[in-house]
């Protein structure tokens, strides 16, 4: 069962943007908005991974939270 989708709203690009990502939709044989969800997932995704291991090498340091220090 998928979860439910959140509506971004209206989304404005530039039109570099807009051509490339047309582009990369059409290669790919996808919807533009299909296409840009993916890459929105896929970013989150990476920064998750990534802000889970700052803090895991935080944390090994003996520093606590990472987050705590950055306030």
């Amino acid at each position: 069962m998928a979860l439910p989708l959140k509506d971004l709203g209206s989304i404005k690009v530039s039109e570099a943007a807009h051509s490339y990502l047309r582009a990369r939709a059409t290669l790919k044989r996808v919807e533009l908005v299909a296409l840009v969800r993916d890459l929105v997932e896929a970013y989150v995704k990476e920064e998750i991974h990534i802000s889970s291991m700052a803090s895991e090498i935080h944390s090994a340091k003996g520093l606590g939270e990472i987050a705590g220090d950055l306030q």
